[in-house]
Formats: C-alpha cells, sequence, structure tokens
C-alpha cells in the first residue's frame, strides 16, 4: 500500500495531461482519415495489359551486351584499337632491335648514329654547359662586386652622419658646461659681492 501512494504522489499532473492528449490525437488522425482507394475492375492478375516497355527510340543496333546494347563507347573503342595497334608494333621493333649476336649489335650501330656524331653532340653539349656556368658566375661575381660597392658607400655615408652628429653634439655639449660655468662664475660673485 506504502508503494502505492508514492508512485501516485510521484505522478505528475503535466505528464497525465501530456499522455491524455496524445492518446486523443491518435484517435482523432485515425478517425479522420480519408477512405482507401477503391481498386477493383475487370481482369485478373495473370493478365498482362498491353504496356510500352521502351520509352524512347534507340539509336544503337542491340549488340547483346549490358542491357542488350555495346558495353564500350565506339571512340573509346577506336582509342584503345589504335592505342593497342602501337604498343604491338613498338614491341616488334624493340625485338628486331635486341641484340642476340655481336652481329645484331653491329647492324644496330650501322643503322643508328655514327660514333663520332654522338661524341661530336655529346662535347658540343659540356662546351653549352661550360659556357653556361661561366657566364652565371660572371653574373654572380659582377652583382657581388655591385652589392659590395653599395654596401661600403652605405657605411661611408653612415660614418660621416654619425661623425657629424657626434661633432653637433660635442659642440653642444662644451656650449652648454661653458654657460653652465659663466653662471656659476656670476653667482660666485654676486654671493661675494652681496654677501648676506
Amino acid at each position: 500500500m506504502q508503494i502505492l501512494r508514492s508512485f501516485v504522489r510521484s505522478i505528475r499532473p503535466s505528464r497525465v495531461i501530456t499522455v491524455f492528449l496524445a492518446g486523443i490525437f491518435v484517435l482523432v488522425s485515425t478517425a479522420c482519415k480519408p477512405p482507401a482507394p477503391n481498386v477493383s475492375g475487370t481482369g485478373s492478375y495473370n493478365a498482362r495489359k498491353g504496356q510500352q516497355t521502351e520509352l524512347y527510340d534507340t539509336i544503337q543496333d542491340r549488340k547483346g551486351g549490358m542491357n542488350q546494347y555495346e558495353d564500350v563507347e565506339p571512340a573509346a573503342s577506336n582509342r584503345a584499337d589504335l592505342e593497342s595497334k602501337q604498343l604491338v608494333d613498338s614491341a616488334r621493333a624493340n625485338l628486331r632491335k635486341s641484340i642476340n649476336s655481336p652481329e645484331d649489335f653491329v647492324e644496330n650501330y650501322k643503322e643508328g648514329t655514327p660514333l663520332t656524331e654522338r661524341v661530336k653532340r655529346i662535347s658540343n653539349d659540356v662546351e653549352r654547359s661550360v659556357e653556361n656556368t661561366a657566364d652565371d658566375v660572371s653574373d654572380a661575381a659582377q652583382r657581388g662586386v655591385r652589392n659590395t660597392q653599395r654596401n661600403t658607400q652605405d657605411a661611408a655615408e653612415r660614418v660621416t652622419r654619425n661623425v657629424e652628429q657626434g661633432t653637433e653634439e660635442a659642440s653642444d655639449f662644451v656650449q652648454e658646461r661653458t654657460r653652465d660655468a659663466a653662471r656659476a662664475a656670476d653667482r660666485a660673485t654676486d654671493r661675494i659681492a652681496n654677501p648676506g
């Protein structure tokens, strides 16, 4: 009995009202629903009606691939065929150039650029590289000289400014101290002349 009393005391009126309103809402929404559509007619479930299966006119011929059409786009197919033919031709050319004997090496050498021409090309490349490096070093040296001259000139100007400022400050300091000494001498003379 004690448990029932504590349970009744723990129930809040707001919870009871919420549950009551939710129940009324369920009843009203179920009772006020429009009626289900009437599904009646003639015919049977097994009989097939003439329905349109294609919604558009086809532009490709049926080939039997996925969805009854060709699986690959025609342009991609042509490109793939061309690339595969090029790869096969390149492989055949590489096989012809392979060296199986000293005679093959001599034949490949005769077909290619002569040794003297290859050496001449290499020496020209090395010569151009050396010239470019020399030009780069020369440019860097000239830039370094210009930077050094500019830095030296800036330093000289700074030293000159500092010396001028120091001279002015020293002159001002000496003049100020001279004035201070003159004032001190005037005061001392005034004290001596007017004791008291």
